[in-house]
């Protein structure tokens, strides 16, 4: 797999030669911030079935040994980097906006309908569907998905969550997420960024952030908020931005701008220092980590202008703890600490039925504390 077209491709080698296997704009796997990724599966008679992402539209393709290229016509609009042969067919794990995730297998010649393995393949009546919404930067344009409150009438604006995506190679997905049907049920309205150094863009997009992360990245999340503050939805008074991991960071650095338009800001295992991340991180991740960072990335607890709430997992590997602590008795200082929830057995990714509860819950909160005078008439 190689990017030096512009897209990270399949190549063959043979001998001293390296040939593309399947040409196309579109990237033919995932960031590698876990090990184990396969976003490939070899099939029979020298096909290869892969995932191929443009934006954050993912089909899943098999080319053939003569290099065609069979796009399926599958009701699936997410696949997780786990493909494997199995019998002929392809198994892996799917979603779409109204279909959580599923175990699948899928006939590479696509005559066959999916035979769901795992999963309930029915669709979720009453969610929030993404909407595809063009943002403009300095750069040109980004993408943003746009969930809608399911509460939502014409004669009112709802407040908006902006949602910054962890990564930050790493992008936004068209798939059901019970954090965002959380919020849309409750009256809000939610927006994931695509922000410059998202992946399914290509090469020269994702490595733009290199020594500009926490600076293009809350551009983009700001001129997503001008954006939808425009349409008929959203209350300009009422948003908000919210992330995990390196998302957090986006968040935090996003509310230490004097001309910030978010209200409060939620950092959820938040990296606080870039450089510390460095050392921190998986040791595979960390020459890209290195690539990221630069000299004033880390959150300046002086900067910061808006409230905060911070959540943070006690056994967080990835971003320790004692840095969020740290900011989070500044912060009170100052008098800008909505809270700070310590979740005594999480590690880095918060997650468990009660963690995630705790933490939705304590979100929530912040938001109608905050967000009272705007707050929607419905929410249960």
């Amino acid at each position: 797999m190689s990017d030096r077209s512009g897209w990270w491709n399949l190549y063959r080698a043979s001998g001293t030669r390296i040939e593309p296997v399947a040409p196309m704009e579109a990237e033919c796997t995932d960031a590698l911030w876990e090990l184990g990724y396969r976003s490939t599966a070899f099939l029979r008679h020298g096909r290869v079935a892969m995932i191929a992402q443009r934006g954050p539209d993912q089909r899943l393709v098999v080319v053939g040994s003569d290099g065609g290229q069979l796009r399926l016509g599958l009701p699936y609009t997410s696949f997780k980097p786990y493909l494997a042969e199995l019998g002929g067919k392809v198994a892996t794990i799917t979603a779409s906006g109204d279909q959580q995730q599923q175990v699948v297998l899928l006939d590479p010649n696509g005559r066959q309908a999916p035979q769901v393995v795992r999963g309930d393949s029915t669709s979720v009546p009453a969610v929030s569907l993404p909407e595809v919404v063009t943002a403009h930067t300095s750069d040109g344009p980004i993408t943003v998905l746009l969930y809608r409150p399911q509460t939502f009438h014409s004669s009112g604006k709802r407040p908006l969550i902006i949602r910054a995506h962890p990564g930050p190679t790493h992008h936004s997905e068209l798939r059901l997420e019970a954090d965002v049907q959380y919020f849309t049920a409750r009256g809000f309205a939610v927006a994931d960024v695509d922000y410059r150094g998202s992946t399914g863009y290509g090469r020269e997009f994702r490595s733009v952030l290199n020594r500009r992360w926490g600076v293009l990245d809350v551009d983009d999340c700001i001129a997503a908020a001008e954006t939808l503050v425009k349409t008929d939805v959203v209350d300009a008074d009422a948003v908000v931005i919210s992330g995990s991991s390196d998302g957090g960071y986006t968040a935090l650095k996003a509310v230490s701008r004097p001309d910030t338009p978010f209200a409060l800001a939620v950092a959820r295992s938040a990296i606080v220092d870039p450089d510390t991340w460095t050392r921190t991180a998986p040791r595979f991740q960390r020459a890209h980590a290195a690539t990221l960072t630069h000299g004033s990335a880390g959150v300046d607890q002086d900067a910061i202008c808006r409230p905060v709430l911070l959540i943070h997992g006690l056994t967080d590997h990835v971003a320790p703890s004692e840095d969020t602590e740290v900011l989070a008795a500044a912060l009170q200082k100052r008098k800008l600490l909505t809270g700070y929830l310590a979740l005594p057995d999480a590690g880095h990714y918060v997650s468990g039925a009660e963690v995630r509860r705790a933490a939705l819950e304590a979100e929530l909160n912040a938001y109608e504390l905050q967000l009272t005078s705007s707050a929607p008439g419905s929410r249960t």
